[in-house]
């Protein structure tokens, strides 16, 4: 297996056990001192340092959920040490109503973990379903 396509597998089993919930086992992919970035200016922060950071928003997206998400992977690119991803996914939220997003992530790698991750998203869906 290539470097980009390991790469990209990193990638796709990092989301798809965030799928599922086990963000324990999600945490695994990611560098101790990842950066996670999040678009937006809004009230919750935008920038996660570590995995303890990273963790926060995680139980943030938990604490909402009443189901796993179901994920429908789109488009993945690699390059260098990059690899971008195109997503949707869906979800029943505790609240009754349904979480239904569209994301474009952008991952950095090295030694085959996550350093660096760009979310791209409907942050007020996000807002209003997550952290409403």
């Amino acid at each position: 297996m290539s470097d980009l396509s390991a790469n990209k597998q990193v990638c796709i089993d990092f989301l798809n056990h965030l799928a599922k919930r086990a963000f324990a086992q999600s945490l695994a992919y990611l560098d101790d001192d990842i950066v996670w970035w999040v678009q937006g200016t809004w009230e919750i922060p935008t920038t996660y340092h570590g995995k303890a950071g990273v963790n926060v928003l995680l139980g943030a997206l938990e604490n909402a959920l009443d189901g796993d998400l179901v994920i429908e992977l789109g488009a993945l690119t690699a390059e260098e040490d990059r690899v971008a991803v195109e997503m949707r996914s869906w979800a029943p939220l505790k609240s009754g109503k349904a979480y239904a997003m569209t994301y474009h992530y952008l991952f950095r790698l090295r030694d085959g973990l996550i350093v660096e991750g760009k979310e791209y998203l409907d942050t007020k869906h996000l807002a209003e379903s997550v952290f409403g």
